[in-house]
């Protein structure tokens, strides 16, 4: 009378672990069974890390399979059976989890895939859970959680051996040419454009797979393709508000004593820090962050940041605009300013319209023909224009 036989008599029961005395009733019992093997949970017992794909599958080429797994505590689960509902609930969840590596960091939407591998995949990663979660919350598998029998994953049978099978599915997925593809595409879309050039990414997708999933062979092939150095790609990408709002502070030397205000900043533009509801993160194409609205709170931000208006962050634009005393005319002052901000790189357009917006119809004393002075509130209105600017919102 093996412990095993014991433990499983206490659960066949339906005597839980962390319960006893909670019982599930001879109707429900052979559902309970089956997704207890199923890696389920308590709804409020329910506790998940979810996996960086691209970081955990990049230890999953052939070439590192010994290291493959050293996170794999963080796509792990915790599994007891309960009610019928949290029961539901759980598999929901951890099909989700599989759909969200499939989807969102390998194959991608139109890899291929089913929703039968989906269930497939989550089966296969049934028993990876974690030890002590509230006490270092290390990885370990239990063979008791594991759903047993083969599985069919992307045309392949996966054989029962059960921590082993979650290994084989991340081989599959790390070496498929989906995957390759998808990586490609991401990064070429990262680094060049919105709609990167087919050739570059099918380029890309070879050297992934050549290089057993080596991502520097990857952006090796990008950085010294023809298609980056292109005149067209040249600030081709708009920044992500979060991009716009880190460049702003550090283009300008602003001090920050509190961060929590440029938080609230990228709620304002609509994107909250690590508040991305689907699992493929925040879109990186222009489209989702270009819109009046948004350009305006942009430009809001940028003359509030550079006036001194948000608590917790501290810019001198007179320093910014060459010293304590700025030069004497307004056009110098903003030449240094477009040099320190933009490498002088604006168009002629934002410079006569930065001009209109300083220029004003009285004249100094009776010398009509001196320039006008710049005052320290033209300074922080040429910054803020500046960084309101198009080309300030493109990398």
């Amino acid at each position: 009378y093996t412990k095993r036989t014991a433990r499983e008599s206490l659960y066949r029961r339906g005597i839980t672990r962390r319960s006893r005395g909670h019982r599930t009733s001879s109707r429900d019992l052979p559902l309970a069974e089956s997704h207890h093997r199923f890696g389920v949970a308590n709804a409020d017992r329910l506790r998940a890390q979810k996996l960086d794909g691209p970081a955990a599958l990049s230890r999953a080429w052939p070439g590192h399979k010994s290291g493959a797994l050293d996170q794999r505590a963080e796509a792990s689960m915790m599994g007891y059976p309960g009610t019928v509902q949290d029961i539901a609930a759980a598999i929901s969840y951890l099909c989700s989890v599989a759909a969200k590596h499939i989807n969102g960091h390998t194959l991608s939407v139109n890899g291929g895939y089913s929703q039968r591998d989906v269930a497939e995949v989550a089966k296969v990663f049934t028993g990876w859970t974690i030890d002590k979660p509230f006490d270092g919350m290390s990885f370990r598998y239990d063979p008791y959680m594991h759903e047993p029998g083969p599985k069919f994953v992307l045309g392949h049978r996966i054989k029962p051996k059960g921590e082993e099978e979650g290994r084989e599915v991340l081989h599959i997925l790390a070496t498929s040419p989906q995957t390759a593809h998808f990586i490609s595409f991401k990064l070429a879309q990262r680094f060049v454009s919105d709609d990167p050039p087919p050739a570059l990414v099918d380029r890309m997708a070879k050297a992934f797979q050549k290089k057993k999933g080596d991502i520097r062979e990857v952006l090796s092939t990008l950085f010294h393709s023809p298609e980056f150095w292109a005149d067209g790609a040249y600030r081709a990408k708009v920044k992500t508000p979060l991009e716009f709002v880190a460049s702003a502070v550090r283009a300008t030397g602003a001090s920050v004593d509190d961060a929590l205000p440029l938080v609230r900043q990228l709620n304002n533009m609509g994107m909250p820090l690590y508040g991305a509801q689907p699992p493929t993160g925040y879109s990186m194409k222009a489209e989702t962050w270009v819109s009046s609205a948004a350009l305006l709170n942009r430009m809001n931000f940028a003359l509030a940041l550079t006036s001194g208006k948000v608590r917790g962050v501290k810019l001198d634009a007179v320093q910014l605009a060459g010293g304590s005393i700025p030069p004497p005319d307004a056009s110098a002052t903003l030449s240094i300013m477009e040099a320190k901000l933009l490498e002088s790189d604006v168009s002629k357009q934002t410079h006569d319209s930065i001009v209109a917006q300083l220029e004003t119809p009285t004249t100094n004393g009776d010398n009509k023909d001196k320039p006008p002075q710049p005052k320290p509130s033209d300074v922080n209105t040429m910054a803020g224009l500046l960084l309101g600017s198009p080309e300030f919102q493109r990398r």
